[in-house]
């Protein structure tokens, strides 16, 4: 096993794997680092017994090229340590720490969801419309046959379908997207007829399993003794204000919910990397040149830790950066076609503004959450705790933490964090301008016993 290399790869999605079919055939030492167990990342992984539309055969022979590459592959390894000069720690199987250093290190970490919290979602039943994504991809199992699906963005519409491919059932599609919301990017939406296409694929799917769908539905609240039993849900206007006397109870053992994603850019602020709190691109994003090169010389970033927008686009990064880097290390990286993907690039960075506008909180998101309702699931901490620290005069990341513990769980703040950064600036108490990310601390994740126990040093 080496322990240097030319260029460390983190993430085997879309952008890792563009940035490492650029890379090979140059006579590079090259590692690519991924926590599942195939290479490909959530959006290209397959369902088993059923044919993933996702990939098309341009996909598939990219997975290909890459996976008989040489390029070096660690699966289901985590990195937990970075540092400016090129070092990584990378936990491997079973459990073991290894210090890795590459010249060149290209971050496609990739995004999470981030959700808005509501009574009752901590009961067991109430789960991510992702880790339903994963069940049925990673092990081709649905958790339930009675599943609602609700949230906002186009991941709770394209889970739906995937149940019913997989011949599940739906009770329901519960979609707070107000229809105003879609038409001022009509316009937008004309220029990506393919995303078009694929949305209306998925939607027809669902109709036609006859799956009621309402939209400007909120969640409101999940109710049971031990378990979930109840979905509770309210219309809302084009504000996203509750309206009165719209309340509804369903019956219900599961929800798989989501409210949009938020890019993973941990590792980058561990490793000194610059970020910048844009909205319209989904939160906290990694500063980038053109040429996608962090504020640290030799560390790269593609995909969607530079700005939430799909797959597409991270394929793009992904081979931006790698011409990027032969051109570097003086390996014919072809500085046309960069420009010419750049330029590519910022079509899909326009849609990734409209889907990220469907999922961004407003002020009656927030406000309406009652003071009772978990924000901070590791440490049990509440909105009302929020709101008096707030009163208070904690308006800072670190004050909050000392105040409340929000954030100091097993998760580190990667659930309650982009909550509560929408929560401060919506409600003033924060300026994106003047808004710094929460700090970060070796481990990036939780490290098992096991593995400080097999570390030699």
């Amino acid at each position: 096993m080496r322990d240097n290399y030319d260029v460390l790869i983190v993430g085997a999605g879309p952008a890792g794997l563009g940035a490492a079919d650029i890379l090979d055939g140059h006579d590079l030492n090259i590692l690519m680092v991924d926590e599942n167990m195939h290479t490909g990342g959530q959006y290209l992984r397959h369902m088993p017994g059923i044919e993933n539309k996702n990939i098309s055969s341009i996909d598939s022979q990219l997975i290909a090229r890459v996976t008989k590459s040489g390029i070096d592959r660690w699966h289901r390894a985590e990195v937990v340590d970075g540092t400016p000069e090129g070092w990584l720690q990378v936990i491997i199987p079973p459990n073991r720490i290894v210090d890795v250093h590459a010249d060149f290190i290209i971050l496609a970490c990739g995004t999470r969801e981030k959700f808005r919290p509501f009574p009752g979602w901590t009961l067991p039943g109430v789960v991510s419309t992702g880790a339903v994504q994963v069940l049925m991809k990673g092990n081709g199992m649905i958790p339930s046959d009675d599943i609602i699906v609700a949230g906002r963005g186009p991941l709770p519409l394209l889970l739906a379908s995937e149940i019913l491919q997989k011949k599940g059932r739906v009770r329901a599609l519960l979609d707070e997207t107000h229809a105003l919301s879609h038409l001022k990017y009509l316009r937008l939406l004309a220029s990506h007829i393919s995303k078009l296409g694929e949305g209306t694929r998925h939607l027809l799917r669902v109709v036609r399993g006859k799956v009621p769908i309402a939209t400007r539905t909120r969640v409101v609240g999940a109710q049971g003794q031990g378990k979930l039993e109840e979905v509770v849900t309210m219309k809302t206007n084009r504000h996203g204000d509750l309206l009165p006397n719209s309340k509804k109870v369903i019956p219900a053992s599961f929800l798989a919910i989501g409210h949009g994603f938020v890019p993973n850019v941990e590792l980058a602020v561990l490793m000194g990397c610059r970020v910048d709190y844009v909205s319209e691109k989904g939160g906290w994003i990694v500063r980038t040149h053109d040429e996608l090169e962090t504020s640290i010389e030799n560390i790269f970033a593609a995909g969607e830790v530079t700005g939430v927008a799909g797959a597409q686009k991270s394929l793009l990064e992904g081979q931006i950066v790698g011409h990027s880097i032969l051109n570097r290390l003086g390996l014919n990286g072809n500085k046309r076609q960069i420009s010419e993907l750049i330029k590519t690039r910022t079509h899909y960075m326009e849609f990734g503004k409209y889907v990220n506008s469907l999922t961004r909180f407003s002020q009656a998101d927030i406000e309406t959450v009652s003071d009772e309702t978990i924000l901070c699931r590791c440490e049990n901490v509440t909105f009302g705790h929020i709101r008096q620290a707030l009163i208070d005069g904690c308006v800072s990341w670190p004050g909050l933490k000392m105040t409340t513990r929000c954030g100091m769980g097993r998760c580190q703040g990667r659930t309650c964090g982009p909550i509560l950064e929408e929560l401060l600036t919506i409600s003033g108490q924060w300026h994106s301008s003047q808004m710094k990310p929460y700090s970060i601390r070796f481990p990036v994740k939780p490290i098992p016993f096991s593995a400080l126990c097999a570390t030699e040093e």
